[in-house]
């Protein structure tokens, strides 16, 4: 089996020029085409017969670019699935009278606009029977 390291193994200073330029390529070539993370290129490096540990093929995976255009951010998601997204809430209201009210809250993102389920007195009871 081949070496990737063209460098005395005693030197640990200078390891990330210990790779072989081929290597180096290789490990960005497989990162940037496949999209393969450290433990993937790893294994097939060592199908290959190149003998480099996973953490040197996380070293060089560091250096490369990031595409930020490629990445869909948070609100990019948020736009793509506003008539879908939902949410849920359950609080409690305190009265005047100190008694508890419960009420369930349904918010829908494409609307923003609050959707009180039902309010009951008492948790227990069924939220599901009342519809508005």
């Amino acid at each position: 089996m081949p070496f990737a390291s063209n460098s005395p193994l005693w030197r640990l200073g200078d390891a990330l020029s210990s790779v072989a330029r081929e290597v180096r390529d290789l490990i960005r070539r497989m990162a940037r085409e496949n999209r393969w993370r450290a433990p993937r290129i790893h294994g097939e490096l060592l199908r290959l017969g190149f003998l480099v540990s996973e953490r040197t093929v996380s070293r060089y995976l560091r250096t490369l670019s990031r595409r930020p255009e490629r990445r869909q951010t948070w609100m990019t998601f948020l736009r793509n699935h506003r008539e879908v997204i939902a949410a849920m809430d359950f609080f409690t209201v305190p009265t005047a009278t100190f008694r508890i009210i419960y009420v369930l809250c349904f918010i829908v993102a494409d609307e923003f606009d609050p959707l009180v389920s039902s309010e009951r007195r008492h948790p227990l009871l069924d939220f599901g029977n009342e519809r508005r």
